[in-house]
């Protein structure tokens, strides 16, 4: 019975397969954790989407002529359209689809002076500033909309 390799292969031992493994593992957690997005990020990324929404959505209120509607809840955000004599959900040909809040949440929302459960834009857009403020971990961001339409993102200290 032959107990060693023929002729000069080497064969790597134990100890040093255990090393290499140990290697990877490490790199792999301290990419996963480089990777992963920050609490910042996520609300930043998802104001910034909000947005751009809502403009895009005060742009198709204006262009149409079509009362549309923004509303929010726990479950996240999405739009509506009038039709009918009802408000009907809309996405706009699945460019403003109804987006669940995951990793961020709404924290408040105002047009105006007055608070809102949901803002509405009638034929001629908003008419008055808007403000949305969301939140993931301790990040906070605010939306800010105004009269003419016009958003944008900024963070809150």
């Amino acid at each position: 019975m032959q107990t060693s390799l023929p002729g000069n292969a080497r064969a790597f031992t134990l100890l040093e397969v255990l090393v290499v493994l140990t290697i990877v593992g490490l790199t792999l957690s301290l990419a996963v954790a480089v990777l992963s997005p920050s609490p910042a990020r996520i609300a930043g990324q998802e104001a910034e989407r909000l947005a751009l929404a809502l403009e895009a959505a005060t742009e198709e209120a204006l262009g149409t002529g079509q009362s549309l509607a923004w509303s929010f809840d726990t479950a996240g955000y999405r739009f509506a359209r009038r039709e009918a004599g009802a408000w009907q959900p809309w996405d706009a040909d699945g460019l403003l689809p109804p987006r669940p809040a995951k990793d961020w949440r709404i924290r408040a929302a105002r047009l105006g002076d007055t608070d809102l459960p949901s803002a509405r834009w009638a034929p001629l857009g908003p008419g008055r500033p808007m403000q949305v403020e969301l939140a993931a971990g301790p990040s906070r961001w605010r939306v800010l909309l105004d009269g003419s339409g016009q958003g944008r993102a900024e963070a809150l200290p």
